[in-house]
C-alpha cells in the first residue's frame, strides 16, 4: 500500500468553511497579537485524534523583516508553536486532558520539511494520543 505523506488528506481541508475562526480559536487558546499562530481550524476526526488548522502569513508577521532579510522564511520554532497551539485548541476543545490549560512540554526527533514564506497560507496537521485526565500527551505533528 502506498502510504501518503500527509497525516490528512489535503482534499479534507476546506478553507472557505473553517470548523473555526480566530474568534473561535482565541475562546480556547490564551495566545494574543503577535503569537497567534492560527487563522482557522479546518479539520477535526476526535476517533483518530487528528486535526488541522491554517495559518495566513502575511508581510507583517514580526519574524519577516529580520529572519532572513531578503528571503524570509517562517523560523522553526514558530512553526513549532502553531503546532502547539493546534495541539493545545484540540485538547481543550474535547477535554482530552481535564486540564484549566495545556502546555507544550518537549519535542522529540522532529523537523520542520516545508519552507513556509509569506503569503504561502502554512497549514498543519496533528495526531494524538493522550491519557485522559493524566496531564500526558503525545503529538505527532506536520507542518
Amino acid at each position: 500500500m502506498n502510504k501518503s505523506k500527509f497525516i490528512i488528506d489535503p482534499a479534507l481541508l476546506d478553507l472557505n468553511e473553517p470548523i473555526a475562526d480566530i474568534e473561535g480559536i482565541r475562546s480556547l487558546n490564551p495566545q494574543r497579537f503577535e503569537m497567534e499562530q492560527l487563522t482557522a481550524i479546518l479539520y477535526e476526526d476526535l476517533e483518530s485524534n487528528c486535526c488541522a488548522a491554517l495559518k495566513e502569513i502575511t508581510e507583517e508577521e514580526f519574524w519577516v523583516r529580520g529572519h532572513m532579510p531578503g528571503m524570509p522564511l517562517m523560523p522553526g520554532v514558530v512553526m513549532l508553536e502553531a503546532v502547539a497551539q493546534l495541539s493545545s485548541y484540540f485538547t481543550q476543545k474535547h477535554d482530552l486532558l481535564g486540564a484549566e490549560m495545556v502546555g507544550f512540554g518537549g519535542l522529540v526527533a522532529r523537523s520542520c520539511c516545508k519552507r513556509c514564506v509569506p503569503r504561502s497560507g502554512a497549514s498543519g496537521g496533528s495526531t494524538g494520543q493522550w491519557a485522559r485526565r493524566s496531564g500526558v500527551g503525545s503529538l505527532p505533528g506536520h507542518v
